[in-house]
């Protein structure tokens, strides 16, 4: 775990929302949903993680589509709660642990034509270079899940932050389904 702060130093500037949909290969109910930011004010990774936790982009529920402006308000983040995550809740992870877990996750299901795979993998590899820190928001479910979070991340819910070496750029990278 992150060690625990209330600072939020870091400001994010969001850039961009790069988005996935495994409709492409059929009926399928998956999706991969980024969020790329700019650090302005750099500061230790869990007032980073902190400052994304509290960012405006980080309260949406992944049960409609990315939105083209921030729609802050329900507090919630997927399936959990909002109040229930803070940068002490992020986990450090090897990044092809990372990778390998995005991998299964997104072969779960046969049929996928290899070519999109390829895509997902190439997706993956471009928002977390490899001389990133990369973060895991595990399953919190069991004490975090909010009402209706059981109609998000049925065959899971996977997020990962990566920063980069300099602290000038964080990806937010979420893939599950609805």
């Amino acid at each position: 775990m992150v060690k625990g702060t209330d600072a939020t130093a870091a400001v994010l500037v969001h850039i961009d929302s790069p988005f996935l949909n495994f409709t492409e290969t059929g009926p399928d109910f998956r999706w991969i949903d980024c969020r790329r930011f700019t650090i302005k004010s750099p500061g230790s990774d869990a007032e980073i993680l902190a400052s994304l936790v509290a960012n405006d982009w980080y309260d949406h529920s992944f049960a409609e589509p990315t939105p083209s402006r921030p729609s802050p308000g329900a507090r919630v983040h997927g399936p959990y709660r909002l109040d229930a995550i803070s940068a002490a809740t992020f986990s450090p992870v090897a990044r092809v642990d990372a990778l390998c877990q995005l991998e299964a996750w997104a072969r779960k299901y046969d049929g996928a034509p290899l070519a999109f795979l390829a895509k997902v993998g190439a997706m993956i590899e471009d928002l977390l270079p490899t001389d990133w820190t990369v973060y895991e928001l595990p399953d919190i479910r069991s004490f975090a899940q909010h009402d209706w979070g059981n109609v998000i991340g049925v065959d899971g819910f996977f997020e990962y932050v990566g920063v980069s070496p300099d602290r000038s750029k964080l990806t937010l990278i979420v893939a599950s389904d609805d």
